[in-house]
């Protein structure tokens, strides 16, 4: 192929020959730069980029933070699990809490969780770069509900005004500090993306694709969340091959591949979180409530209002004044609505609690490990309605759509006016401020008197005279309007409800932690010095209390790499963790085991059950008498050697935290080694019984299903690689056959 001639420097012409397949890539290029698809990728990332200015611009500039638990172990545990260690280098043991436990031991410290660990690599996980994430998930829900929609093949405005619903989903800010919940708003529209026969299977990156998207919603979304949403994906599983009665080898075969391969790569993560959580007896009460007061949330906001039930961060139902408009607009033969329903109503049936069947609902599978049932199936309702008022708007602006008033379309105005009149009383009858009120009724009567108008305009048009690009115009702008009045609504709403996902940060991070989290950071360096003993732990105050125990300041320790037997941790799974709660806060020597946790490393003689007297521990504490001869050679968390001279065989403990996977070794002078059994001690720490001699004891730490999870992960990277070989293999003799 020749380009156009052209006058080199001497004035000659000359034609440039290039290959074909470079002309086929310019031929692309050009093709692309000019193509609809380009100019709506911009419009869909300029109209992201505006509302995460509008919203989340203090998170970017690190003036404003969420609060509560979002200064919890959310983000110590992440900050120690990615700075300590990482995905290959990972850290075992967590020394700075408690009396320490094994990383694998949560599902809720972002470990093994990718975007963490793509974020850490522009600076320390501080809580200025962990609100930048949660911002930054905000943007990757609404890209994922625009793809989800155009799979489902809606047009380009319809899209839109989905991505923009979801923008302004409830959990990314009323859920802002339980960074978990806040992800499933993100990672779910993805998730359903996948689980269509629209998503491109036929190409040798969808099964890796989609396995990547299953494994890490399923690494970073709460478990709760985790359950609801499988009770969700079912129905709409099934109403998706009704809808597009895909083949098996097209749809579910390449999909169930995608989830087999997603949970074997999630194995490092559940297998040794299941076998260290070993306290089956832990089930949650339900704490959800639903009242007409709940209901309003759906539209207003409440500020600092705390008479409405629930906790502050569970309370809120809110969607965009648009969706409550559109929704009503929904039809049935239109798989958006199908599918709407597939998800909206098995999360109102088993999410409810005023149903008459919701507490038998918590005996099905999973639903009881949740104390908030109504949360975790909260998602799949705004989802649903999303979906719906998606289905509505394109109802309205579809150009197959009879522009007279039909019996339908009458039937779902009035029904969003009596929505109107609804709120009106909830707002008279209800627990709400005037200016939580009016301003949302209002943009809702504007939104519907737009609607009204428009469908008014439709009916009484000539459209001989108006002509179809005219039309087409007016719908247009009805889009753009109710787009609009979306993004209004949401900002309306966040700005009048602040309190769940906005806090100033320094003022925050002082008052959870005593100083803000850069300036424990930079004395982390120095606090991780070599040292042969681990440090002394902060003591609990004289007559603690549970609020002591799991006072949030301890959580400071995560940061500075300082020692705190305080702190908030969540392990109530654990036989381990529950056995030292227990005999920290109802043990006869609770006081006394406080403090010789508080000591540093130290190695405490006791009788041959692991018991021991409150005087026995005061002699340990304050004497330096612990009943046995023990020199600290060297620490490294998880990992501990003493020099121990024993007369005769002796059972000890150490003021470390027992949890399986602990393995000891007494090593003497002649080279020989005897393997330990490290125990549970009544008090919840590490027992051994020693033997008699000069030995050096060395312990580390290992988590039960370490080494059987990483071959499972190994196993599903060849399942990846197989499925990938697979599809390529078809292709190639599809094409041969073609030839």
């Amino acid at each position: 192929m020749m380009v156009p001639s052209s006058r080199n420097k001497t004035g000659h012409v000359s034609n440039t020959v290039i290959s074909p397949q470079a002309a086929t890539l310019l031929l692309n290029a050009k093709s692309f730069l000019s193509s609809t698809a380009l100019r709506r990728g911009i419009t869909l990332s300029a109209l992201i980029l505006i509302l995460q200015l509008s919203v989340f611009l203090p998170f970017y500039t690190g003036h404003a933070i969420p609060p509560y638990d979002f200064l919890g172990a959310y983000a110590g545990d992440a900050f120690v699990w990615w700075t300590d260690g990482g995905f290959f280098e990972r850290t075992e043991w967590v020394p700075y809490l408690w009396a320490g436990y094994p990383s694998a031991g949560g599902l809720q410290n972002s470990a093994w969780y990718l975007p963490t660990g793509l974020i850490t690599a522009f600076g320390p996980y501080s809580m200025h770069m962990a609100a930048i994430l949660a911002a930054l998930h905000v943007a990757f829900g609404a890209y994922g509900m625009y793809f989800l929609l155009r799979a489902l093949r809606s047009g380009f405005f319809v899209s839109l005004f989905a991505s923009v619903a979801l923008f302004f989903g409830v959990g990314f800010f009323s859920n802002a500090s339980h960074i978990d919940i806040a992800r499933a708003y993100a990672w779910l529209p993805w998730v359903l993306l996948v689980f269509t026969p629209l998503w491109k299977w036929k190409r040798w990156w969808s099964i890796p694709l989609s396995s990547l998207i299953l494994w890490q919603a399923l690494t970073g979304i709460y478990p709760g969340t985790t359950v609801a949403a499988v009770y969700a994906l079912i129905p709409w599983t099934v109403v998706i091959c009704l809808i597009y009665r895909p083949k098996i080898k097209s749809f579910i075969l390449p999909l169930a591949v995608s989830g087999f391969a997603a949970l074997l790569l999630s194995m490092p993560r559940l297998l040794p979180y299941a076998l260290l959580n070993d306290d089956g007896s832990s089930a949650f009460g339900e704490s959800s409530v639903f009242s007409p007061s709940v209901l309003g949330t759906v539209l207003f906001g409440y500020g600092v209002q705390n008479d409405i039930p629930n906790d502050v961060t569970m309370r809120s139902f809110f969607v965009p004044v648009t969706v409550l408009a559109l929704t009503a607009f929904a039809r049935w033969t239109d798989p958006l609505c199908k599918l709407g329903l597939a998800i909206g109503v098995p999360a109102f049936l088993l999410g409810m609690p005023f149903l008459p069947w919701f507490e038998a609902t918590r005996n099905l599978p999973g639903l009881s490990l949740s104390r908030f049932t109504m949360s975790d199936f909260k998602l799949f309702l705004v989802l649903a309605a999303i979906l719906l008022a998606s289905s509505g708007l394109k109802t309205l602006t579809s150009s197959k759509q009879q522009p007279r008033l039909s019996r339908g379309i009458l039937i779902s105005l009035a029904a969003s006016w009596l929505v109107v009149a609804g709120f009106g009383i909830l707002a008279i009858r209800g627990p709400y401020s005037k200016l939580d009120t009016i301003p949302a009724l209002l943009l809702l009567c504007l939104v519907l008197a737009i609607v009204t108008a428009f469908i008014t305009f439709n009916h009484t048009l000539d459209h001989k005279k108006f002509g179809t690009t005219g039309q087409k115009s007016v719908t247009t702008l009805f889009s753009f309007a109710m787009i609009f009045l979306t993004g209004t609504s949401g900002i309306l709403w966040a700005y009048s409800t602040p309190g769940p996902w906005k806090s100033d940060r320094v003022p925050t991070e002082i008052a959870a932690y005593g100083e803000t989290v850069d300036n424990l950071i930079s004395q982390r360096a120095e606090n991780m010095s070599d040292r042969t003993q681990r440090p002394a732990r902060t003591p609990l105050p004289p007559n603690f209390g549970d609020h002591d125990l799991y006072d949030n300041r301890g959580n400071a320790a995560f940061f500075s790499a300082e020692y705190s037997i305080a702190g908030y941790i969540n392990l109530k799974r654990s036989n381990s963790h529950n056995t030292l709660e227990h005999a920290l806060l109802k043990s006869e020597i609770r006081e006394e085991l406080a403090a010789f946790l508080a000591l540093p490393g130290t190695v405490l003689a006791v009788a041959d059950d692991g018991s021991t007297s409150a005087e026995s521990l005061l002699a340990c504490v304050l004497e330096n008498d612990c009943g046995v001869d023990s020199t600290p050679i060297s620490y490294a968390p998880g990992e501990y050697t003493y020099q121990l001279s024993l007369s005769s065989p002796r059972t000890v403990v150490l003021n470390e935290s027992f949890f399986p996977g602990w393995s000891a070794q007494a090593c003497f002078a002649d080279g020989r080694c005897e393997i330990l059994d490290p125990q549970l001690s009544p008090y919840g720490i590490i027992q051994i019984a020693l033997p008699s001699g000069d030995f050096d004891l060395s312990l580390s730490y290992l988590p039960p299903g370490r080494t059987a999870g990483w071959i499972l992960f190994g196993s599903g990277l060849m399942v990846l690689l197989g499925a990938v070989a697979v599809v390529m293999f078809i292709k190639r003799r599809q094409k041969e056959t073609e030839l």
